[in-house]
This record gives C-alpha cells, structure tokens and sequence, in this order.
C-alpha cells in the first residue's frame, strides 16, 4: 500500500470516528489504567490537586506517543527514549482520582520497539518514592518497559540524561520530552535550550496562565523578575512589555521555534475553564512534518473539547448519568 493511500484509509477513518465517541475512547483508557493499577491507591498529600480540564494533557500524551514510535521506526530511529521531567507523584486528583501523565506515558500502546527508556524526573523526594511504587506495578505488566525514576532537579540532571541517550548512535536517537511546570519557578529557559538545541526530539510544554499574572506583579514588584529572566532566558526588556497570557505564550511559542539554529513547527492547544477563561496552554514542538500532521489532528480535535463536554463523557463512563445521545 502506498503512502497515499494510507493516509487516505486513516482521514477516512478519522472522520467515521465521532467526536464523543474519540473523547469516549481516550476517557475509557484513563479509566482502564485507573481500574487496573490504583483500586487500591490511597490519594496522598503529596498528590497535588488539579481541575478536571487537566484531562486534556493526559488525552494528548496517549494519542501521541503511539504514534511517535511508529514515526520513529520509520524514520530508521533505533533508540527513542521518553522524558518526562517534572513527573509529580502519578497520580491527577480532581476530586477522584486519575493515572497522572507518568502512569499514563509508560502505559500508553507502543510498537513492540518502542522507547529503549523512559526517564521520569521529580525533585521531591516523597514524590518521587510515591512515583516509582505506581510505576512498578505497569512495569510488572509490561515487562518490555524500561523506566527509571530520578529524584533530582531537572534542570541538573538533564545533562546527564541526554548523555545516556546520545552515548551510542547520535543520529539514529530521538526523544519525546514532556516538561509540565506548575508556573515559572521550576525551570530555566537554558535547560529547554539544552533539550531542544542538539540531536532530535520533540517537546510538549505546559505555559501556564501563572506566568502571566506573575509578569503583571513583576511591573511593579521586581523582586518578581530574576525567576521570570530565568524562565524566559532573557533580559526583562524582552518580555515585560507584554500584556496577557495570549502576546506571553505567543513569545514562547516563537522561542521554541528556533533553538540554537534548529528550527521545529510549534502548535498551541489552549485550555480553559467553564467561563473560557485560559488555564493553560499546551504547546507542541517538532522538527518532523510527519508529527506535525499527527498534532495538528489533536489540535482539530481538543480544541472542540470543553471541560464539561470531558465532564459528561467521564460521568457517563462512571455510570453517573445517563448517555448524552445528542452530543456529537
């Protein structure tokens, strides 16, 4: 079968399949991961507490990574690893509980070469230690499934990281590297520069609307600004001049356009609360046109998916309502 004709059975695929019915088989996988590794998972204080549209980035990391190996292996990539390097404890709370992007990352369905690795970074240690306790019990399911947890500072251990991954054959290695903080104080821009400036990976990053507020204290608090320079990985002139979450991601979506002269096509995938409001913005960096199309895809398909649609879907499947069979 030619290329052609592969992408036309999968568009036509893709249009068969309703938009309930794609929210309804990526909610049905959280679930089954729930239902198979956490029946017995006590939510601890450490398990940080987020709103139910966090689903949306677990949606994105399952439809993703499958899809990255295939493209991998196509691609003559023999050693594909997986970053995720602000992992948290595993879990999502929103007042039930979810498999977090870890879980959800290291159980997702791979080509039987999938990633060679996949390293999981948490600079708590409690964190960490609750992590890696969740993470076994997949890694006893999947036996194929080489996962290490790092207790350490991200922005420190990745250096060594990307020496393990680019030790054999640099041009035959890739990854796809989830960095997911909280607000702005976590990371550096010199750590994406590193991530992003040698070899061949791809990036999802989390843009929150904190940095946003944050820059709007910073105008008149400066003790507000030599995190921020950090995080924007530039002086104050820059960045501090702009007006809300919308011109503040578009900067960064432009810096992630080019790294140290490498260029990627970036997306952005916004998230918002019930009133519309930004919570935070995904964006998707890479250097493969091929992956490019899979994203723009996703894009198509969160960006018609509010909180509540994800909402009704969930109750549904915990057989808290009846079926919304006019929702398409």
């Amino acid at each position: 079968m030619c290329a052609d004709s592969r992408q036309s059975g999968m568009s036509r695929r893709r249009a068969r399949e309703s938009h309930h019915d794609w929210m309804k088989r990526h909610l049905g996988f959280l679930l089954s991961l729930k239902n198979e590794y956490l029946q017995k998972d006590i939510a601890s204080p450490q398990d940080a507490e987020y709103g139910f549209w966090s689903i949306k980035k677990l949606i994105a990391v399952n439809y993703l990574i499958p899809t990255f190996c295939k493209l991998a292996l196509t691609g003559n990539f023999t050693r594909c690893y997986y970053l995720d390097l602000l992992a948290g404890s595993g879990i999502l709370r929103f007042g039930d509980i979810l498999p977090g992007s870890a879980m959800v990352a290291l159980a997702a369905d791979t080509p039987a070469q999938g990633f060679e690795k996949y390293f999981f970074i948490e600079s708590d240690k409690q964190k960490a230690t609750l992590l890696e306790k969740r993470l076994q019990q997949i890694g006893r399911s999947l036996a194929n499934r080489r996962f290490e947890v790092r207790a350490e500072d991200c922005n420190r251990a990745l250096p060594t990281i990307l020496g393990e991954i680019y030790s054999g054959d640099p041009s035959r290695s890739c990854f796809l590297a989830l960095f997911d903080p909280e607000g702005y104080a976590e990371t550096a821009w010199s750590t994406l520069e590193t991530l992003l400036g040698h070899g061949k990976g791809d990036l999802i990053f989390n843009f929150t609307e904190g940095v946003a507020r944050n820059v709007e204290k910073a105008r008149t608090d400066k003790s507000y600004r030599p995190l921020l320079e950090r995080y924007f990985g530039e002086p104050e002139s820059e960045w501090l001049h702009l007006k809300g979450y919308d011109e503040l991601i578009e900067h960064y979506k432009t810096k992630l356009a080019s790294v140290n002269g490498i260029t990627r096509t970036v997306f952005r995938i916004d998230v918002r609360d019930q009133k519309k409001r930004p919570l935070y913005g995904l964006l998707f960096a890479t250097g493969s046109s091929g992956f490019a199309n899979v994203i723009e895809y996703l894009k198509s398909r969160l960006d018609m998916t509010e909180a509540r649609h994800l909402q009704n879907i969930y109750d549904q499947l915990m057989k808290k309502i009846k079926p919304l069979s006019n929702y398409q």
